[in-house]
This record gives C-alpha cells, sequence and structure tokens, in this order.
C-alpha cells in the first residue's frame, strides 16, 4: 500500500452517529461502560463520513451514550458503501482471529492491584493462573498428550480467591510442600494455611514492634 487512507478526526456530537446498519457484531456494551468509567474514554470512532455511520466502535458509542456523554474523537474516513462494509467485517474479523500468549496476559495480571476496568474478574485470573500451572505448551506441529481439560476454579458464593502467580518450578515446589504444611499448621486448606501463616506473621510484627518500643523507653 503506498499511502494511509486519509482521514480527519474531529470532536462530533454522538447522537450524529448510527451503528452501520450491516455490522453483524453484538458486542458486551457493560464491559465497555465498566472500562470506560475506570479508564475514562480513549481512543476513536472510525466513520464513514459521507454518511456518519460508525464502521469501527459502535459499541464503545453505545456504551458513551449510555454513560450521558455528548461527544466524542471519531475518525472520518471518505470511502464508499462497498468499502465500508469491508473494513466493518475486517475490524470484526481481524479480532476474532487474534489470541493470547496466556503466560504472559497472566504474567500481566498478576502484576496488578486490582482487575477494575480490565474487562477481567477474579474467576476468570484463577481459571487463567490454573492453566497456565499445568505446564508449558507444546511447540507447534507436535501432538499433545491426551490429558483431562483442567476445569476453572470453583468460587462458592461470598468468596474471593486470591491469586498468587509463581514460575513453573517455584509453584512445583511449593504444591508438593503444601501437605507437610497443612498438617504442620493443623489446618485442612490452603486458604486456612495461608491465613494461619500471614496472622503467626503478623503477631510476630506486632510483638517486635512493641519490644522496640518498651526498649526505646528504657
Amino acid at each position: 500500500m503506498s499511502k494511509l487512507l486519509e482521514q480527519r478526526v474531529e470532536s462530533v456530537r454522538l447522537d450524529t452517529l448510527t451503528p452501520h446498519p450491516d455490522n453483524p457484531r453484538v458486542g458486551d456494551v457493560a464491559a465497555i461502560v465498566a472500562s470506560i468509567e475506570a479508564n475514562e474514554p480513549y481512543g476513536v470512532i472510525i466513520v464513514q463520513a459521507s454518511t456518519n455511520f460508525i464502521l469501527a466502535g459502535a459499541h464503545r458509542w453505545q456504551a458513551l451514550t449510555d454513560l450521558g456523554c455528548e461527544e466524542a474523537l471519531v475518525a472520518l474516513v471518505d470511502v464508499d458503501d462497498e468499502a465500508a462494509k469491508a473494513i466493518v467485517l475486517a475490524d470484526n474479523r481481524t479480532h476474532d482471529l487474534g489470541s493470547y500468549d496466556d503466560a504472559a496476559l497472566a504474567r500481566v495480571l498478576g502484576e496488578l492491584a486490582d482487575f477494575e476496568g480490565t474487562g477481567y474478574d477474579e474467576t476468570d485470573v484463577a481459571a487463567l493462573m490454573a492453566s497456565v500451572s499445568t505446564g508449558p505448551s507444546m511447540p507447534t506441529g507436535v501432538a499433545a498428550p491426551d490429558v483431562p481439560p483442567v476445569d476453572p476454579p470453583v468460587v462458592p458464593q461470598g468468596l474471593r480467591p486470591l491469586v498468587l502467580p509463581f514460575d513453573l518450578e517455584r509453584y512445583e515446589a511449593l504444591t508438593a510442600a503444601l501437605p507437610e504444611l497443612r498438617a504442620e499448621w493443623g489446618v485442612e486448606t490452603n486458604a486456612e494455611l495461608f491465613l494461619a501463616v500471614v496472622r503467626a506473621a503478623a503477631d510476630e510484627m506486632e510483638a517486635e514492634g512493641a519490644a522496640g518500643h518498651i526498649e526505646g523507653n528504657d
């Protein structure tokens, strides 16, 4: 391609725009609303200049409208109707054809303080961590062994999972030690073990702080 498609970026009233009537995509507007509320609006909506039809970003337009926004940045493109339909389909399909490096995704999610505005919740991340922890993926062209799938962890009503990502070597060492540690601490579950260890560490820190305070007053 010799040049970029000419685009004019402008701030446009949302009520002057219309989703393209031939867009078959059904998006999760609620998830986009949550993202906008957490991260604020960003990016542009792609619009056919001659019709004001939205070619890419229709669900972002709907989310902004639902949030009571009046304007948004759009990129106006001068294309005919056939090219407009091709852009609509290509924008949807190229997203479908993408995939994830699950290990990289797990690492990035594990670095966040919370998942607000990401589209992920604790159950999603727990399932991802469980999938990643089963081991490295098979090289291209090598058949994977016939093993049963790993079911996502079931989180009982009212409880929240705590995701602690480890590399494979540390994960295997920790899981091997857990039965002995549970017996040593007199608990039945890993959650109880984690809580007992954290409480013991907190008590020790509090005791050391009190001792230091007493020594400082001597």
